[in-house]
């Protein structure tokens, strides 16, 4: 048989998680100010108004050293006077430690989250010392998310040598019934490598592909005395279905570039490469038997001279969750010759 690929066009419906909106909020210590990202609710809310408290008690301590430390320097010869102040120091900065660790632990547990997350308008909020809060809108940036992540599905067929949708002589019993030859993907991870920070950069990740290659003619696969894929004729039996299945372990490395409209609302387009490197081939055939209620179902797992390594080119154009794509394997379907 001469070499003969495969071409998988598809709409594609993609499943993903929305995150969750939050807050942006900024506290007040002393001249600092910490942003940490939490949810708007009550117990939150009582962690920060219980921060600010614990400032203001650092920064009465801190009046209470200054006014110690200017005592000392007018006693410089009444050692057991300054010895005595020196304790009253010691005291109020363990005091003052004991406080910042405590607003420490009160950061943790808020969560003290990186600022720049995937979110549109936030609002800051600065508390004062009596735990009232103001609040000011405030426009965030936009993080880049590549789109590979989620659920796909499409038609195959074949392109033969010179690429065009027709089978070779020796392969006319590999037809299809392409209203039923259907693939679907699964890609389950993604990692984004952004080049710029909202336009454009790389994704990678892993996926599954699943195959059906349901034949138009009653044929089974079989290999002959070379070890070549030949189709024997089965003009007995009137196949309920008869295909071939194969399972991939897939990885992209892709470009993207997105275009933003006014809402932010996001029109993607991305091409590159993906590897696939087979896991599973299998045939299934399900016929009628007479004497028999229920439809016989045979099931053969093997090797069917299938190239166990293959890399497509694809291309793909989307607006936000949606896309249309395009997969043309570059490396035959079968190993050279079989």
């Amino acid at each position: 048989m001469k070499k003969l690929g495969t071409i998988l066009i598809a709409f594609v419906f993609v499943i993903s998680a929305s995150a969750q909106k939050q807050d942006t909020t900024r506290i007040k210590m002393g001249k600092k100010k910490i942003t940490i990202i939490s949810s708007d609710n009550k117990a939150v809310k009582e962690l920060k108004i219980g921060k600010a408290n614990f400032e203001k008690e650092m920064q009465v301590l801190e009046d209470s050293m200054t006014i110690i430390e200017n005592q000392m320097k007018e006693l410089d010869n009444d050692s057991g006077e300054i010895i005595v102040l020196e304790k009253q120091l010691s005291e109020l900065e363990k005091q003052l430690n004991a406080l910042d660790k405590g607003i420490d632990d009160i950061r943790i547990q808020i969560g003290d989250i990186d600022a720049d997350v995937d979110t549109d308008d936030d609002y800051d909020y600065d508390f004062d010392f009596d735990g009232s809060e103001h609040k000011h809108k405030k426009k965030r940036k936009k993080k880049f998310h590549a789109h590979w992540a989620g659920f796909e599905m499409g038609i195959n067929n074949y392109l033969n040598e010179n690429n065009e949708l027709k089978l070779p002589a020796d392969g006319n019993f590999m037809e299809l019934n392409t209203g039923r030859s259907w693939a679907y993907n699964l890609n389950f991870y993604q990692q984004t490598i952004p080049i710029h920070p909202k336009y454009f950069g790389f994704v990678t990740g892993l996926g599954t592909n699943w195959n059906n290659y349901h034949f138009s003619q009653p044929i089974k696969l079989e290999q002959d005395a070379n070890g070549v894929l030949i189709g024997v004729p089965q003009a007995a039996i009137d196949y309920k279905t008869n295909k071939l299945n194969t399972l991939y372990l897939t990885a992209p490395l892709l470009l993207e570039i997105q275009v933003p409209n006014k809402r932010d609302k996001r029109f993607f387009v991305s091409g590159g490469v993906i590897g696939s490197m087979k896991l599973i081939a299998k045939t299934k055939q399900v016929y009628p038997v007479v004497g028999i209620v229920k439809n016989k179902t045979l099931r053969s797992t093997g090797d069917f001279n299938l190239n166990p390594f293959s890399y497509a080119l694809t291309g793909r154009i989307g607006y936000r969750s949606l896309r249309v794509f395009v997969n043309y394997n570059v490396v035959p379907l079968f190993k050279e010759n079989k």
